[in-house]
């Protein structure tokens, strides 16, 4: 099935809610509900009692499980090409649950640098209050510390916040399986449009559903894949944890997921035309994207991206904080805010915002982080070109 189909009618809804294994009820619209309800009713005693020592699957309570969320596991686990999938109400709520149904005290996690500020700060934190043994590393440091083995977790973001560092998938999964560590990818950058984790050795993927797979930027969420036996662990972790997402915001998402593929080529048609005119302009040093031939790691994934490299394209300024100030603020079209993978064009300073508490960040700070949208790229392009002149060639900054 072509990936267009997949994203679109990979799963037929009605179908799928006629055969909801836990609620086993027949169901005649075309879309699935919104159940928006805490709990749910049972028909006798003996199906409470099987639900509850779990001898027949029937939703409980929404903390537990709703079909909601039951439906956008399973359609991004079918999309990434997993088992099974979970949703949950973060994406660090995503990465939390993961590390704590995989991990113990006395547990040792590699991750690749750079990461999501977020994630760095529970890294850190897991690393001074867990007991769990923590590096995070770059490039050639990483895969040394990759190869000497010890780990028990391998966690990859990739592409990375925000310098879109690109690592080799295949090769990590290759020495981690053999020193006897599990593969997490995050794969928010990408979306499993452009790549597929699991595709190349990976054990578990998970995504901020908040970004390209919601689509819109008007739900927070995240999602976890992999196997069955691992998922059914993880779900029995999050009854615990009180971090399934909720149903209102697992229809929103599966709701802009279905729109993933088409959004996903504009995002990527538009960010390689504003890289290549990044590239050309005097006033930046250096533009990271995947696609460009002169980015470090563009042989990586070109290897194991698909169908383009994505929206996510950072740059670094030739100038002082002034001149980053007056960039951000003269833009027009990009809305100065965080996140990413929203239908609008974003912009952001990570040192400054996203990445301004992680403890040691390497990349400069006059980098410039774009979410391209799915505006026209001739406008966007004209709204970053008069925002570098209103920033460079203007007689305020001495």
């Amino acid at each position: 099935m072509h990936e267009d189909t997949k994203v679109v009618r990979g799963i037929d809804e009605e179908k799928f809610h006629k055969t909801d294994a836990y609620m086993n009820k027949s169901l005649n619209s075309h879309r699935l509900p919104i159940y928006q309800t805490s709990t749910y009713m049972f028909d006798s005693l003996e199906e409470a009692y099987a639900a509850f020592t779990g001898e027949e699957h029937h939703h409980i309570y929404s903390r537990v499980s709703n079909p909601n969320a039951l439906y956008l596991g399973t359609k991004v686990a079918m999309l990434e090409g997993a088992e099974a999938g979970l949703p949950f109400n973060s994406g660090m709520a995503a990465i939390f649950a993961t590390i704590f149904t995989l991990l113990k005290p006395g547990n040792r996690i590699l991750a690749t640098k750079p990461v999501y500020g977020g994630t760095s700060e529970l890294l850190t934190h897991l690393s001074q209050n867990w007991g769990i043994g923590v590096d995070v590393l770059a490039g050639e440091e990483f895969y040394e510390a990759l190869e000497r083995g010890g780990y028990d977790m391998v966690f990859v973001e990739t592409p990375g916040n925000p310098t879109l560092t690109v690592y080799d998938i295949s090769l990590i999964s290759e020495i981690a399986h053999r020193n006897g560590a599990v593969v997490v990818v995050d794969n928010t950058f990408a979306t499993p449009f452009h790549q597929k984790p699991l595709k190349w050795g990976a054990d578990v993927v998970l995504h901020s559903t908040t970004k390209y797979l919601n689509g819109h930027g008007d739900t927070i969420g995240g999602v976890v894949v992999g196997s069955q036996d691992f998922i059914s662990d993880l779900m029995h972790k999050t009854k615990m944890l009180g971090t399934l997402m909720q149903p209102f915001n697992a229809w929103l998402t599966a709701r802009g997921l279905r729109t993933l593929a088409v959004r996903m080529r504009k995002h990527s048609e538009n960010a390689m035309r504003i890289a290549q005119f990044l590239e050309g302009r005097p006033e930046v040093v250096e533009v990271y994207y995947p696609g460009l031939p002169s980015f470090p790691y563009h042989e990586i994934a070109k290897r194991q991206m698909e169908n383009g490299f994505s929206g996510m394209v950072s740059f670094v300024l030739d100038g002082t904080r002034e001149h980053l100030r007056r960039f951000m603020t003269s833009l027009e079209i990009f809305h100065f805010a965080v996140s990413l993978g929203d239908t609008d064009s974003l912009a952001t300073s990570p040192a400054l915002t996203t990445h301004a508490l992680a403890e040691d960040f390497d990349f400069p700070e006059n980098l410039v982080r774009l979410s391209v949208g799915l505006e026209d790229a001739d406008d966007l392009i004209a709204d970053l070109e008069s925002a570098l002149n209103r920033a460079f060639h203007t007689s305020a900054i001495g």
